[in-house]
């Protein structure tokens, strides 16, 4: 939730009342969506395995066009939109519990799990393609950022690898990943470190002179490797390595600051790096890696599976049983929680963003930020998009074996691209509610914001009644009539959010969700009396 102000705080830490809300940023939750929604159809008839190939190789007429609009204006532009507006959700509840001399760790915890709980629910009793999991990991790993010790996070490291092997599971090296990623941003974003001694505290180094030391050595450690290996890809990451080093030094003020330039660095970095590599990769042929028969044989074991695994999704969803795909889901997300360890890393990123964002006043004060907002539309957006048509004109379908490094190539420019499309729709957004004409209409989607988890739920809700062989069954519909699906099921969206909210202060889940927040019976109906404890 995001206020308009925290200069004005009430004595405990509660739920954001209306009058203090921002429309901007519920008619933006609202217009990202319908993004959402536009992307996920899709996967409701298709199998979630199939998720990295891009669009359909076999798409003709007006379903590859629809399609195609959909690769280049939506994919990946929408949850990074909802992650920049989770960061800023942070945001705002860390400020007013610090104005109020309230406890924010504990009901934030109670938030993080409550949303996992969600999601895992989600995950296995609707749909595979849950984000809300993947966004509790990545709340997880935002609160160590900014509350715990490097050197506790760099034992968590420890403690994951030595579990990993000797258990030999799979998912505890993610977790080690993603916990030194953590820690390189903790070193960036804190100020210093020091130790305490005779009675007082020593400054010893400023963090970023420890980034610096870190990257450094790293860098000429997977150097050095890359050499010996004769890797290119390796050499690239040496090199990332060190700039992050430089770029800490270089770029450590204004503090406020660190925020942006750490979620923008460590978003676009990986992207980036992944156009470079296939663009050099596919014109210097010579430098491209020649797997062993032991790995040519390990990939075509790879793809035989992931052929099997696609085939077995299909014949569950859309014919079936629903204890069938509930077993199913059930079975696969033990491994899908430890896949969204990595994507909690992006998550992060973006959620970093949107602490700027707030902390910046820049979404507390739209009208007084109009030009940054005229630059982000009129310059991110064009961007942006693109990146991302030129993406689609190397390739939108991925056909292992064989372009490989073009779909790589296309996939790192279209997804670096979205960071600021992304920013760039959300500014377009403040600009159309700001312009005083029938641009500002938009407004009418900040009751669907408002109920944003709500109506995310019940969107998958009615596409797994509609389109799975157990229930209704039109399962492989059509890309273009799954887009009038979409826009005939948010208008009655819109409808529903403004009947529900003349009559209740929330939507079912977000009431749930407050309650468990702030562990406290939130008053549902509107006018209604104080929140009481939950005994």
């Amino acid at each position: 939730m995001l206020e308009s102000d925290t200069s004005s705080v009430p004595a405990a830490l509660a739920p954001i009342a209306p009058s203090e809300r921002i429309d901007a940023l519920d008619v933006i939750r609202g217009f990202a969506l319908l993004g959402i929604f536009l992307m996920n159809v899709e996967w409701f008839n298709r199998p979630i395995a199939d998720l990295g190939a891009g669009m359909p190789a076999d798409a003709q007429g007006v379903d590859w066009l629809a399609g195609w609009l959909i690769h280049v204006f939506v994919r990946g532009k929408f949850w990074t939109l909802f992650s920049l507006l989770f960061g800023m959700g942070f945001a705002v509840m860390l400020a007013r519990a610090e104005s109020a001399g309230r406890d924010f760790v504990v009901p934030y915890l109670r938030r993080i799990v409550a949303l996992g709980i969600f999601g895992a629910c989600h995950f296995i009793f609707l749909w595979a393609g849950d984000i809300l999991f993947a966004y509790s990991l990545g709340a997880a790993l935002l609160l160590l950022l900014f509350y715990a010790r490097p050197s506790w996070i760099f034992a968590g490291v420890l403690a994951c690898i030595g579990l990993g092997a000797a258990t030999r599971l799979d998912g505890f090296f993610p977790a080690a990943s993603a916990l030194a990623i953590a820690i390189v941003l903790a070193l960036y974003l804190r100020k210093e470190i020091g130790a305490h001694l005779f009675a007082r505290r020593w400054r010893l180094l400023t963090r970023w002179h420890v980034l610096t030391l870190v990257c450094w050595p790293v860098s000429l450690v997977v150097l050095a490797s890359a050499v010996a290996k004769a890797s290119v890809p390796m050499g690239v990451a040496a090199a990332i390595v060190a700039l992050a080093g430089w770029l800490a030094t270089r770029y450590r003020e204004p503090e406020s600051m660190r925020t942006l330039r750490a979620g923008a660095f460590f978003y676009l970095g990986p992207f980036l790096t992944m156009a470079l590599l296939g663009a050099l990769m596919t014109w210097q042929p010579q430098l491209r890696h020649q797997p062993d028969a032991k790995q040519l044989e390990q990939q075509q074991k790879q793809r035989t599976e992931h052929v099997e695994e696609m085939r077995e999704e299909t014949r569950i969803m859309s014919g079936d049983s629903y204890v069938a795909a509930v077993e199913y889901r059930a079975k696969k997300f033990p491994e899908e929680a430890a896949q969204n360890l990595g994507f909690a890393s992006l998550v992060v990123a973006m959620f970093l963003m949107g602490v700027w964002f707030v902390r910046s006043g820049v979404m507390r004060r739209t009208r007084e930020h109009l030009p940054l907002f005229r630059k982000l539309a009129f310059v991110g957006l064009p961007i942006g998009l693109a990146m991302g048509i030129a993406g689609a004109l190397i390739t939108t379908t991925h056909v292992p074996g064989q372009n490989d490094l073009q779909f790589q190539t296309a996939m790192g420019l279209t997804m670096a691209g979205n960071l600021p499309a992304c920013l760039g729709y959300a500014s377009l957004v403040v600009l159309m509610l700001h312009s005083g004409g029938w641009l500002s209409r938009i407004s009418v989607l900040a009751p669907v914001g408002r109920m944003a988890l709500t109506n995310y739920l019940m969107q998958s809700l009615l596409q797994c009644l509609f389109f799975y062989g157990f229930f209704l069954g039109h399962w492989g519909l059509g890309r273009a009539w799954q887009l009038l699906f979409v826009f005939v099921v948010y208008a009655l969206q819109v409808a529903f959010s403004h009947w529900w909210l003349a009559r209740f202060q929330y939507g079912p889940m977000e009431w749930l969700w407050r309650c468990i927040t702030y562990w406290r019976w939130q008053p549902m109906l509107r006018n209604a009396g104080a929140a009481q404890p939950i005994r």
